[in-house]
């Protein structure tokens, strides 16, 4: 963006404004309106007449529907307008792409969609009708968890099922769903609720529904049991299906002990610690109880003698003691082996019966109920054992080239050529703009005549000079010949000079290298300030911001009695584009600093 605070003569000022103000009148322009932006005018998206698929519609009194009238993106959603011929029945707006309307009293209205810049249009007969008043055949209803029942609340064919939606005051206790002219109901626990039939125009109906259970008491087969810390056992405590099982509460005296949990029909409990606790069944509506004690111990917990045995592949089963033998149940205990393919492990009673395979290692693990475990490895190999063999390899520092910015990419506008107002004597033809008074004062001296017209051309941004010149034509030069007269020594026309200049201009737009910008200036002939010289892209904003500038100056002028003489206007500027590349250099920075690896050249083994 730049800004001109020099001073000019007044009267070359008011020819440049004058020039510039009738730019969109007599500029030959050849670049299409999608490439060379035009003075004050802002691009707009592609017209699309619309379309409304249907031709008729019924909406119910107080129901709200829509219907498209274009494609999402096809155009400039403001560009269109919507309105109801009868607002009193039918109410209608645009909402994107789509006609909103809602239905206020019955009645009929036609709905009608403009394109503003073309008048295309098209409509919609819409019939707005006042529903049937539900009337459900049953003020109240019992039901049991689980049950399902329908309820009718209008005839069959009697309106819009649409017009109509249900609630239930609590879904928990019964859900609903509209099916056609009746009202589903599903109980789902116990309790009431009001299940309510809105009609789209306010219109109500109600029911209560009261959802009802049944109570089974628990039942337990036993007295006490006995169980392992660790170990997990079950018991009925009701039917499979007599009744919700959530209604029923478990509990232990100590869940230290033993920890208890409702699954299904059956109590699911499960040793946590040595002692003795009592597991209780409550049915939570009537209270009605039912339990049994629990007595849980733990495990007696494996041991092996030694931790370490070496067998050959293919020899017998080797058999070792994992426990006492008869110190506890031996279901107890589970055996597993980390390979069975080097050796087979399985529970023997008191012992570990190790079956050798192939040559490896494996480990042999025994796990007690309650969590206890013990292991022993096991090596099958015909092999010695040797120690692992290790040497110091050292490792320089690895570095790399990085490129270190100096300067980033930059991309400026510079200003190159701009469309302004000239001065051209009606006399010779030439271009009079820079010395006006002084040329028109030859002609009246040499009695030519005088007088001027106003010419929008191509110049140079700084230098006011034109873009075409045609030196050998005298570019409407004239020159004092020897009879004491002016004579012309040749003429090319401006029209003819700015359709060369446009032609220029077009070719260079063409490149990409140049861009359209606008000229915002706001000069006062009375005190000769420039108030605005700006240069940027075209927007109605910044140029009604000029006005009001140039306003506000204007009427400080005339607050202090004074004639107020200037004006605001745009010319248009072809600004080059000026790309500086990013600057920088590399740079060697360290990844990673010296090191020494351990390597090993012989792993520990037997060989």
């Amino acid at each position: 963006m730049t800004r001109n605070t020099g001073k000019k003569h007044n009267k070359a000022m008011a020819i440049i404004l004058a020039g510039a103000l009738i730019i969109s009148a007599v500029a030959p322009m050849t670049v299409s309106a999608a490439q060379l932006p035009q003075e004050n005018i802002i691009s707009s998206a592609a017209t699309v007449a619309p379309n409304i698929k249907n031709t008729s519609a019924t909406v119910g009194d107080g129901e709200t529907m829509s219907v498209s009238y274009m494609g999402r993106s096809a155009a400039k959603f403001s560009n269109y307008t919507v309105k109801s011929s009868n607002p009193s029945v039918l109410k209608a707006w645009r909402y994107g792409s789509i006609v909103k309307y809602t239905g206020l009293k019955p009645g009929t209205a036609t709905i009608t969609v403009t394109e503003k810049n073309t008048g295309a249009k098209d409509s919609i007969y819409v019939t707005v009708k006042n529903p049937v008043n539900p009337k459900l055949t049953k003020s109240s209803v019992t039901m049991t968890i689980g049950d399902t029942q329908q309820i009718s609340y209008m005839g069959v064919s009697a309106d819009l099922f649409r017009f109509y939606k249900v609630t239930s005051s609590n879904s928990k206790v019964v859900s609903t769903s509209r099916y056609g002219s009746v009202v589903r109901l599903t109980a789902k626990s116990a309790g009431t609720a009001t299940v309510t039939v809105t009609a789209c125009d306010g219109v109500k109906t109600s029911m209560r529904v009261t959802v009802n259970k049944q109570i089974v008491k628990p039942s337990i087969a036993i007295d006490s049991t006995e169980i392992a810390v660790g170990e997990t056992a079950q018991i009925s405590y009701m039917g499979k299906s007599a009744a919700a099982f959530s209604d029923y509460i478990i509990t232990s005296s100590n869940s230290k002990v033993v920890q208890a949990v409702r699954y299904g029909s059956v109590v699911r409990y499960t040793g946590a610690g040595t002692g003795t606790a009592t597991i209780t069944v409550k049915e939570k509506n009537s209270g009605a109880t039912d339990s049994f004690k629990v007595s849980a111990r733990r495990a007696v917990a494996p041991s092996f003698g030694d931790t370490q045995l070496v067998v050959k592949p293919g020899s017998d089963p080797v058999y070792v003691s994992y426990m006492p033998k008869s110190a506890d149940e031996f279901s107890y205990y589970t055996i597993k082996s980390s390979n069975s393919r080097i050796a087979t492990a399985s529970r023997y009673g008191s012992t570990v019966k190790i079956t050798p395979k192939a040559e490896g290692d494996v480990t042999i693990t025994v796990t007690s109920i309650s969590g206890d475990t013990a292991t022993i490895n096991v090596k099958v190999t015909n092999k010695t054992w040797h120690e692992a063999v290790y040497k110091d390899v050292y490792h320089p520092a690895e570095t790399e080239q990085v490129w270190v910015v100096d300067q980033e990419a930059s991309t400026t506008e510079v200003p190159v050529y701009e469309y302004r107002g000239r001065a051209i004597c009606n006399v010779c033809g030439a271009d009079c703009t820079d010395d006006l008074d002084e040329h028109q004062k030859t002609h009246v001296l040499n009695r030519d005549g005088s007088g001027y017209h106003v010419e929008s051309v191509w110049c140079y941004y700084d230098k006011g000079e034109w873009l075409v010149k045609n030196n050998d034509a005298g570019n409407m030069e004239r020159v004092l010949a020897d009879d004491g007269k002016y004579h012309s020594i040749g003429y090319l026309g401006a029209k003819e000079a700015n359709n060369k200049a446009q032609e220029m201009v077009n070719d260079l737009f063409a490149t990409g290298d140049y861009e359209f910008q606008t000229r915002y200036i706001i000069q006062c002939d009375t005190c000769n300030d420039v108030l605005m010289d700006v240069i940027a892209e075209y927007d109605i904003d910044t140029f009604n911001e000029a006005k009001k500038i140039w306003e506000e100056h204007k009427a400080e002028h005339e607050a202090k009695g004074e004639r107020s003489d200037g004006d605001c206007f745009t010319t248009q500027i072809l600004s080059k584009i000026e790309t500086t590349p990013e600057q920088g250099h590399y740079e060697t920075v360290v990844v990673k600093e010296a090191w020494t690896e351990k390597v090993l050249v012989r792993e520990a083994g037997w060989y």
